[in-house]
């Protein structure tokens, strides 16, 4: 893992965080096992649905 770096993993919900000080993205499992962008955080602020700019 990298410095500074953070991951959270629930696979029963098929939900993981991946994510720094600077940005974190949200992704989640569909129907069939892939894995979407669900949102994203910046600079630490409030999760916001994804696109969005930093």
């Amino acid at each position: 893992m990298v410095a500074g770096v953070h991951a959270e993993a629930d696979d029963e919900l098929g939900r993981y965080v991946i994510g720094s000080t600077a940005l974190s993205l949200e992704l989640v499992r569909d129907d069939l096992g892939r894995l979407r962008l669900a949102r994203v955080a910046c600079g630490g602020g409030d999760w916001s649905p994804s696109p969005v700019r930093c």
